[in-house]
């Protein structure tokens, strides 16, 4: 049964449900520490170097969008680099650890996209790689989305956290 109150104002409700005071607007733009971050957490499995456009799979493994392009296009399998679990529909960009990574590493983000840019070989499986998720794409439309888009999402809400927690 849910009973009525009155609030003063909805930072009371807030601070009921986290249990801990907010903080104020000040405190909320202030910039968030890094010093605890290393760049192994923002690594890619297939590279070993910081994450460029992270593409998040099914089975929560992350790899920068060219490297997840140039595993595919080699083994011809859609299945994780690392586990090896077979992932559902077209991989997709983890907007908020790419915007991440871009904070809190972004000379090296820069230096790599350029590297990345100027590679013909990568443009061209990137090209593949892009082109097959927008046939796959078109094949799929008429079908039912399923659960691996939902998982899709409840990672990046995962992310979201650990990135939160992480960098504060």
């Amino acid at each position: 049964m849910l009973h009525h109150m009155d609030w003063d104002s909805a930072d009371d409700v807030l601070e009921v449900l986290t249990d801990e005071p907010l903080r104020t607007s000040e405190s909320r733009q202030s910039k968030p520490r890094t010093s605890n971050i290393s760049e192994a957490e923002f690594s890619c499995h297939c590279c070993y170097d910081i994450l460029v456009n992270p593409t998040t799979l099914t089975c929560g493994h992350n790899f920068c969008r060219h490297c997840l392009a140039l595993w595919w296009e080699s083994s011809h399998k859609n299945e994780c680099p690392e586990c090896r679990e077979k992932w559902e529909g077209f991989p997709k960009i983890n907007i908020l650890l790419r915007d991440a990574t871009e904070k809190i590493f972004s000379e090296v983000v820069q230096r790599r996209r350029a590297e990345i840019q100027a590679n013909t070989k990568i443009s061209r499986s990137l090209l593949s790689f892009q082109r097959y998720g927008d046939k796959l794409g078109r094949s799929r439309t008429s079908q039912n989305k399923g659960a691996g888009f939902f998982f899709s999402g409840v990672l990046t809400a995962l992310t979201c956290v650990v990135v939160s927690t992480t960098v504060n």
